[in-house]
């Protein structure tokens, strides 16, 4: 089991190592650190930025690129990751507790369309 994400990796770890994620297993923004221990705001030059089209380089990079079965995602910045999923795919979306969409956005019409388009299991939770 591996996490991607466009968070901070660092603010994502607790929580991904209480689920049992251990941290070399994490993908996230990582920033450069300056030899004081101090965040430089550059983002660290030997990682992928893990976000839109980054997410499938960081698990190619990862030695991952074939193997992932499933994926999970909540916007279209997730598609790239999705896509490559052998197996399963779900895209999670806003909507009310009567099913209907929360302010549908072109972009999360856009992205329901993707998602029925690739057979993507879509998910709707009721608040």
């Amino acid at each position: 089991t591996v996490l991607v994400t466009a968070s901070p990796a660092a603010s994502v770890i607790a929580g991904a190592e209480a689920m049992g994620i251990s941290e070399g297993d994490i993908f996230g923004i990582r920033l450069a650190v300056d030899d004081r221990g101090r965040t430089t705001g550059e983002m660290h030059p030997s990682m992928p930025v893990s976000w839109n089209e980054g997410k499938p380089e960081a698990l190619r990079a990862a030695g991952l690129g074939g193997r992932v079965m499933f994926a999970a995602g909540n916007s279209i910045d997730d598609v790239p990751m999705l896509l490559m999923a052998k197996q399963e795919r779900l895209m999670i979306t806003s909507a009310a507790a009567d099913g209907a969409l929360v302010g549908e956005s072109e972009s999360t019409a856009l992205l329901r369309k993707i998602a029925e388009e690739n057979n993507f299991i879509l998910h709707q939770p009721n608040d």
